[in-house]
C-alpha cells in the first residue's frame, strides 16, 4: 500500500513549518536531519499551542465574543501537529517491523540452541550406552523384561538392548 499523505496546503490549511525538498540538492540536509527538523517543529508547535491556549483563556475572560480567531489559530496548530505526527507513521511502522523481525530471529536462535543442546545430550547418552553395550550380560537380573518372558536368541537380546536404550534416554532427557 503506497498511500501518500496529502499536504496541508492541498487541504486548504496553512502550513506552519517548511516542507522538505522534493528533490535532493547538493548540500541539503539528509533524511535523518529532516527528521530531526520535524521533531523540532513539532516541539515548537506544541509550545505555540500552549501559548495560544493561554491567550484564548485571556480573551474568554475579557470578551467571550472574540474567541473565534483564537480557536481557528489553535485548530490550525493542531492540524499541523497531527500532520507532522502522521509523517512519522511510515518510519514508525518500519521500526516496529524491524523490531518484530529481530525478536523472531532471536527466538529462532534460542530454539536452535535448545535443539543443539538436546542433540548433544542424546548423542552423549547413546555413546554411553554403546560403550556399556560390550559388557552386557543379559536381561535376567535387570527386571526390564517380564520374568515369564523367555529370551529367544538374538531377538530377545535386541529387545532387551532397545528397552535399556529407551530407559536410559528417558532418564537422561527427563532431567
Amino acid at each position: 500500500i503506497n498511500e501518500t499523505l496529502p499536504s496541508l496546503r492541498s487541504l486548504g490549511i496553512e502550513q506552519l513549518y517548511p516542507s522538505p525538498p522534493t528533490t535532493p540538492t547538493p548540500g541539503a540536509p539528509t533524511s535523518s536531519e529532516q527528521t530531526l527538523d520535524r521533531a523540532l517543529y513539532l516541539t515548537k508547535i506544541a509550545k505555540s499551542i500552549l501559548l495560544k491556549f493561554l491567550e484564548l483563556i485571556g480573551v474568554l475572560s475579557l470578551d467571550p465574543s472574540q474567541f473565534e480567531p483564537e480557536i481557528k489559530a489553535l485548530q490550525t496548530m493542531f492540524y499541523n501537529a497531527h500532520h507532522l505526527i502522521n509523517e512519522y507513521r511510515p518510519h514508525q511502522a518500519r521500526e516496529s517491523l524491524i523490531a518484530m523481525m529481530e525478536d523472531s530471529i532471536e527466538a529462532k536462535r534460542k530454539e536452535i540452541e535448545g535443539v543443539k543442546e538436546m542433540k548433544a545430550r542424546v548423542e552423549e547418552t547413546l555413546s554411553k550406552i554403546e560403550e556399556g553395550k560390550n559388557g552386557l550380560t543379559g536381561p535376567s537380573n535387570t527386571g526390564l523384561m517380564a520374568q515369564d518372558e523367555p529370551v529367544r536368541g538374538a531377538a530377545g537380546n535386541t529387545k532387551w538392548e532397545q528397552e535399556r536404550i529407551w530407559m536410559a534416554l528417558e532418564d537422561e532427557l527427563s532431567e
